[in-house]
């Protein structure tokens, strides 16, 4: 499954853009244990916290889509086919 998340970037105070990463998860596995691939940053080429990003991306993802969700409360592995479906929550996150 891939999904991806779009946000914005600050360093210093400063605005550096909007951006979008690729969250990737194997189809059929458990959202709260198994393991989200977070990609590289699309657009943005300057001094990057990968490591950070992916820990932030993850909870952000896991907040939307999983037991606790806000958007798809998925239990457990459930067999659900998801399409074209826009979710969008405000967090702020410091790495």
């Amino acid at each position: 499954m891939v999904s991806r998340v779009f946000f914005s970037l600050e360093k210093d105070g400063k605005g550096l853009g909007d951006f979008s990463a690729d969250l990737k998860q194997a189809v059929g596995s458990d959202v709260e244990r198994s393991d989200i691939e977070v990609g590289p940053v699309r657009g943005y080429d300057g001094p990057f916290n990968q490591e950070g990003f992916s820990i932030a991306a993850k909870k952000y993802f896991r907040d939307l889509i999983g037991s606790k969700g806000a958007g798809i409360r998925a239990m457990a592995p459930r067999h659900i086919l998801v399409r074209d479906n826009f979710f969008s929550k405000d967090s702020e996150f410091s790495f």
